[in-house]
């Protein structure tokens, strides 16, 4: 599901800092992430500047999990 709220804008805080911080680990690591929480707490907000951050030659995938 993907949220609109027109005018919105994501604000940089720590913790999204240290899921982008993780991430890049990650990668650099040829890991596979996984992202878990307790729903409304922000994992999917997190991540998608995140994976903005990345170099375009990163290949992204995306799973969500039912």
């Amino acid at each position: 599901m993907r949220l609109y709220a027109p005018g919105a804008h994501v604000v940089s805080t720590c913790r999204l800092g240290a899921v982008a911080e993780a991430l890049a680990h990650t990668v650099a690591a040829r890991g596979v992430p996984c992202v878990y929480g307790d729903p409304g707490h922000g994992k999917t907000i997190a991540l998608h500047p995140a994976l903005r951050l990345l170099p375009s030659r990163v290949p992204v995938r995306a799973r969500r999990c039912r």
